[in-house]
This record gives structure tokens, sequence and C-alpha cells, in this order.
């Protein structure tokens, strides 16, 4: 399904969700940004473009999606550095970027994984840099908060049950973030969509 990812999230995603997410970030030039699960690199394009003069990159564990993050940016005409980890230690050293950035990705992660991702977002992360994520929270539809626990059962989702029922911030604090907000939430055909913000 990789290949037809960015056709998805455009038939049942709200248009402008993404828009919502780099206006948050607020880029400038200069700054050193890292979006973290970059996908076919959407949201990295979105930021270069609002900024260029900003240094960003983009890592991901899977190396067929960012085959097609790089034709996309090669289209684009770009300059964003792409790089495939291996789902552990980040490959950069301590306090490396001003800020970084993260949309539908925390949702495929199980908890191990979340806690570890965001503690190396922690660690790459300069003093005072600040975190934006997309990513769904909790359920404020209470017909489809009702059956959340429905997809437990399912292996693909079954880790969103635990963002739906509002569990999600926890991790964020539990890496060492301060000032936490969730800055607003949409609610879309598949979920609510919230966005969150916290610092180093």
């Amino acid at each position: 399904m990789t290949g037809y990812y960015d056709l998805v999230i455009k038939k049942v995603m709200p248009h402008g969700f993404r828009q919502v997410l780099v206006q948050q970030v607020d880029p400038m030039a200069g700054e050193m940004i890292l979006d973290f699960g970059t996908g076919t690199s959407e949201i990295a394009i979105l930021l270069k473009k609002e900024m260029p003069a900003i240094n960003i990159t983009g890592i991901d564990i899977d190396p067929k999606v960012l085959a097609i993050a790089r034709k996309k940016i090669e289209r684009q005409n770009v300059d964003i550095q792409l790089l495939e980890y291996n789902g552990n230690t980040f490959p950069f050293p301590n306090n490396y970027f001003d800020k970084i950035v993260s949309c539908l990705v925390f949702h495929h992660l199980s908890p191990e994984q979340k806690q570890d991702a965001l503690h190396e977002i922690f660690r790459v992360l300069k003093a005072g840099g600040k975190i934006y994520i997309a990513d769904w929270g909790l359920e404020r539809n209470k017909t489809k908060a009702k059956f959340i626990n429905v997809f437990k059962y399912f292996k693909v989702l079954q880790h969103i049950v635990e963002h739906g029922k509002g569990l999600f911030p926890g991790y964020i604090t539990r890496a060492g973030f301060k000032n936490l907000v969730e800055t607003v939430y949409l609610k879309t055909a598949t979920g609510t969509l919230c966005y969150y913000q916290a610092s180093k």
C-alpha cells in the first residue's frame, strides 16, 4: 500500500490538515528541522516551501517510501536531506535540531517504540527547542469513542486505541518534555486529529 499512501490520505483526511501543522512550526531562516517518520515527505516539502532558508532532514525506516519521497523532492526542486534509519538510534548528535515535527506517525508505533522514539527526539533536540506533532488523539466523537476498543483486534490499527483514549500525551511528558499543550483538534471522518506542542 506504500505507493497509494498519498492518494489514501487525500481521500480520507480534511484539506489543509498538514498546513495547520506547518503554520504552527513557523519555520525561521537558518533553523535545523527534523521531520520524524517523513514518509513521502509532504510535511518536509511544505516546510521548505514556507521558508526556503531552513535546513530540513527527513528520516524514515521504510526504504520504499523514501524512494517515493526522493522522486517527489526532485520534481519539486527543493533541497531536503532524506535518511533511512534502523528504528532505534537516530543518526544525529545530541542537541542538533531547533525543531522536530511529526505527522501521523506515532499511532503506528507500539508503546515501547513510541517511548524510545520520543527519547531520541528529546536527545537530538536543542535545549529550548520544540516538537510539533499531529496524530490521532482523544476521540471527541462519543459514538466513535464507544467503539475505540474494536481497533485492538486489527494488527495495523491496534496502537490507535491508546491514542483514542487520550494516553499519547503521557508519552511526551515521560520523555522529558515540558509545556505540553494540545493546540487544536480536528474532527475527521476517521477520528480526532490532535496537534501537540512541547519544549525541551
